[in-house]
């Protein structure tokens, strides 16, 4: 199936899993800035980008790119058919007082 020019296609995972319509500025910023379409993302991917958002948002930190590639890295798997998966760079943990445990490889 071939989209008319100026459309994009996306599945209705996508919009239970956080992406909204129209999309949030930082999700158009991501496919923007890694020539992707919400198509290529599978459904843990955007919500995992949408918590990104949610967690920035309430410690009142603005959005920028540079957070996003330190949190997360892309890795392609050829049985997804140009699907992209989303993993964390690091899992951090906080304790319920606010200290910090130390960080977990991942």
């Amino acid at each position: 199936m071939t989209l008319p020019k100026g459309k994009i296609a996306v599945c209705l995972h996508h919009l239970r899993d956080g992406l909204f319509l129209p999309f949030q500025s930082e999700f158009v910023n991501i496919f923007n800035h890694f020539s992707i379409v919400p198509m290529q993302l599978l459904s843990n991917a955007v919500t995992m980008i949408y918590c990104l958002i949610k967690e920035l948002r309430r410690r009142r930190i603005p959005w920028d790119i540079d957070i996003f590639k330190a949190v997360f890295r892309w890795e392609a798997n050829p049985r997804l058919h140009g699907c992209f998966v989303l993993k964390g760079r690091y899992c951090q943990v906080f304790c319920p007082e606010g200290k910090v445990l130390p960080r977990v490889q991942g």
